[in-house]
């Protein structure tokens, strides 16, 4: 009989589940909700961008479908310039000193603005050493302003 009894309490000691703290606290909540966000909206950016890639490429065709792929991946050589990598330095310099926020923005934006334009110079300058038509270099220029918009 004893033994039963001490059976049994070892069973209920088992079954209990610990308590962890940690994920009742509200700064892991708010963590978790925040990357729950931000995972959301690449996934769906990802599936909207494949649709989108899909449609374009069925409506334009293999030729002008290549044109603009072409045209993307030229621009895409220069766009380096344009960011100038200060997407990264930006987060973690308003993370270490919020109370520069203004200071630091504007600043990215006037160093993004002059990216921008010595993007716009390059490809300029680049594009008569190609030999393309009229229509890839239109095509290229079109999307130099696209990109040049996005990285501002």
């Amino acid at each position: 009989m004893q033994r039963s009894q001490h059976s049994k309490e070892v069973m209920n000691v088992q079954h209990e589940r610990p308590q962890l703290p940690l994920i009742r606290s509200t700064s892991f909540k708010r963590y978790f909700a925040n990357t729950s966000w931000l995972m959301g909206h690449r996934v769906l950016s990802m599936i909207v961008a494949l649709f989108v890639g899909i449609y374009v490429a069925r409506y334009l065709g293999p030729e002008r479908f290549g044109l603009l792929s072409y045209a993307g991946s030229f621009v895409g050589l220069f766009t380096a310039l344009a960011t100038l990598g200060l997407d990264g330095i930006m987060v973690r310099e308003l993370v270490k000193t919020p109370e520069r926020r203004d200071e630091l923005l504007g600043t990215a934006f006037w160093l993004k603005a002059g990216g921008a334009i010595l993007m716009w110079i390059g490809i300029a300058s680049a594009i008569p050493f190609t030999n393309n038509d009229t229509q890839t270099n239109i095509t290229a220029y079109l999307q130099r302003e696209i990109e040049s918009i996005d990285d501002l």
